[in-house]
């Protein structure tokens, strides 16, 4: 078998008499899948450190409102690229 191809025990049958090749998700986990999730991990210890060092600013000062409206944009970020998009699932 060449690099890349799939043997046919890979293969999911439809149950319409055909088979398909497994779609990402059920192929497993990959390489590049725990890089992400290792950089999403780093990103949101981040995110609290950061969370926990704004709340010692001064309540009223427009330095913590600013920090906290950029933190509030990165925890979006986080969570957009953490979310399966339509095209993960096959």
């Amino acid at each position: 078998m060449m690099r890349g191809e799939m043997s046919t025990s890979e293969y999911r049958f439809t149950g319409y008499g055909g088979a398909r090749p497994p779609r990402r998700h059920e192929r497993g986990p990959t390489v590049a899948g725990f890089e992400v999730q290792a950089a999403l991990t780093k990103a949101r210890e981040a995110a609290s450190l950061a969370s926990y060092d704004i709340q010692k600013l001064p309540e009223d000062s427009i330095e913590r409102q600013a920090l906290h409206n950029l933190l509030t944009s990165v925890d979006a970020l986080i969570t957009a690229v953490d979310t399966p998009s339509d095209s993960d699932a096959g």
